[in-house]
């Protein structure tokens, strides 16, 4: 309700990814995702709580 969205495809899932000056210890934010509504404009920052997905997962190993 809060992103009016009307259908799926109106919606975009982006993770927020943290670069430090060493790359090797790239890391992404999957238990809270943006979701934003791509034609109204409008986001929000998602916690899937009991996801199971780690607030920081490392990209590189």
């Amino acid at each position: 309700a809060i992103l009016k969205l009307k259908k799926v495809k109106q919606g975009q899932v982006f993770v927020l990814v943290a670069i430090p000056e060493d790359p090797s210890r790239i890391r992404a934010n999957l238990l809270a995702p943006l979701v934003i509504n791509v034609l109204r404009r409008l986001g929000k920052q998602v916690i899937l709580e009991q996801s199971g997905y780690p607030l920081q997962y490392q990209l590189v190993k």
